[in-house]
């Protein structure tokens, strides 16, 4: 599962999403840590680089100000066939 699409979204399962490494292993059910997550660093790939395969992707370096609205619908394991036309 990717970010959700609408309703609440939480930085923290972001950094999940971002470090996932499969479909079983994101958003919701991603690697946990218990390390400071900044919306700047994940915006700007400190914790992986913004898969530009998913359908929506955040702003990166410099596109401040960083919003959560901006995740909405990130799929960091999204694949070429799965992205953007």
């Amino acid at each position: 599962m990717s970010c959700p699409s609408s309703g609440t979204i939480r930085l923290a399962k972001i950094r999940q999403e971002l470090e996932s490494t499969g479909t079983g292993d994101d958003y919701n059910e991603g690697p946990y840590t218990s390390n400071t997550t900044t919306m700047k660093n994940a915006h700007e790939g400190s914790y992986s680089i913004i898969n530009t395969n998913s359908t929506t992707t955040p702003g990166g370096v410099g596109s401040e100000p960083f919003l959560l609205s901006e995740w909405y619908s990130y799929n960091h394991n999204a694949t070429s066939g799965m992205g953007k036309d």
